[in-house]
């Protein structure tokens, strides 16, 4: 109890400040990585209620989102802007990102706001958000030629949309929007992919494996909850969050492979992402860094691959203090966990959820050492692996 109030009169002395860049650097970060997971974690219509949530906290009751109405459509507007007259269109492509749809819908939603919207009375300016890293030449192209007398338009991309909230949120509709920061964000210290030094953190772990459940159970609502929970999981403790998933990872891995349906060193990789619905150039970008840090993890816990196989450990692209590949790997490895669980069940007949059970299973059974001699000797064979600078 007297924790509690301590913890609660430390937050109000903390939480006085108008804007989220004035709050200290802990607060900045946990927002910042909470709506990063989101936002790589969401799709169509998920990616504009999070698009309007940001907005919220900016505008406040100057935004507005939109509804459509039958065959009248949203007449080109996800969203409006008041004062500014500023019209914003939202694309939250799913299952990925291609350049040639984003382009077709982009043309397609300005024609659609040009001829319903007059310009410049309602519209005079008009912003393609898309759920995108950054913001594509062709796009930019098409804005520059989408601009008329009295119209200016322009594009958004997903790193946008976090530099937006950083720069201008307001704190009480921020916590409205995203929720309060939880006690154990502050005081959190840097985990490490290292399984004589760490045992699986539980609360990042478990909401792993609920989010990856709702979705295999193809529940809307619990997905929703289960994305939030996760996201502020990571937000909260991304170190942690990185090493339960390497180890949701390695634990779907060990069930397929144990099975005899997967021989992890000869990945055929296509099968995998299309299960995991996840485009090359992401797998290029961050997955494949996502897999081979758990194929590190892999070779420094297995005798049986140190001793015998002449399979070395991967290379791991170093993620060090980059937050911004720390999110992306565990997103990433987060979709590849979900790959291996329906991969695991085609082959093997089993339902989704019954092989995700026996994942949870082998992830329990990641060693942890007993002893001080123990941890030694597995500390030198994990430094010769190379394991402990990847991370």
């Amino acid at each position: 109890m007297i924790d509690s109030v301590i913890y609660y009169f430390d937050m109000a002395e903390t939480l006085r400040f108008d804007y989220l860049r004035d709050a200290p650097d802990w607060i900045r970060n946990y927002y910042r990585i909470l709506l990063d997971v989101e936002l790589r974690s969401v799709r169509g219509e998920g990616f504009q209620r999070l698009f309007d949530g940001v907005m919220r906290t900016v505008h406040g009751r100057n935004y507005r989102n939109t509804a459509s109405l039958g065959n009248l459509g949203d007449q080109g507007c996800d969203g409006y802007l008041f004062e500014e007259r500023t019209v914003f269109a939202c694309y939250g492509p799913d299952p990925y990102f291609r350049i040639k749809e984003a382009v077709a819908k982009m043309r397609a939603d300005l024609a659609v706001a040009v001829r319903h919207l007059e310009i410049p009375g309602f519209m005079q300016k008009w912003i393609f958000v898309v759920n995108y890293p950054g913001t594509h030449p062709l796009l930019i192209n098409e804005a520059i030629s989408g601009s008329v007398d009295g119209l200016e338009c322009e594009v958004w991309s997903r790193t946008d949309i976090v530099d937006l909230l950083m720069a201008d949120a307001r704190r009480q509709p921020l916590v409205s929007e995203f929720g309060s920061i939880p006690k154990e964000a502050k005081s959190v210290g840097r985990a490490y992919v290292v399984p004589e030094s760490t045992q699986l953190p539980r609360r990042c772990a478990e909401a792993a494996i609920r989010l990856i459940r709702a979705r295999l159970k193809c529940e809307r609502s619990n997905y929703r909850s289960a994305l939030s929970y996760w996201s502020k999981s990571v937000a909260a403790d991304p170190f942690g969050a990185l090493v339960a998933q390497t180890q949701l990872l390695l634990g779907s891995m060990a069930a397929m492979a144990m099975a005899g349906y997967l021989n992890p060193e000869k990945l055929q990789v296509g099968p995998l992402l299309r299960e995991a619905e996840m485009s090359r150039s992401t797998w290029r970008a961050d997955g494949q860094r996502a897999w081979n840090l758990m194929m590190v993890v892999l070779h420094s816990v297995d005798d049986h691959i140190q001793r015998k196989d002449d399979d070395a450990a991967p290379d791991v692209d170093p993620i060090g203090d980059d937050l911004e590949k720390l999110i992306a790997t565990v997103v990433c490895g987060n979709r590849l966990a979900l790959g291996l669980i329906r991969l695991y069940s085609r082959k093997s007949g089993q339902f989704e959820t019954e092989c995700l059970d026996e994942a949870w299973e082998w992830m329990l059974r990641i060693p942890v050492m007993a002893t001080r001699e123990e941890y030694q000797r597995r500390a030198a064979e994990l430094k010769a692996t190379g394991l402990l600078d990847t991370i």
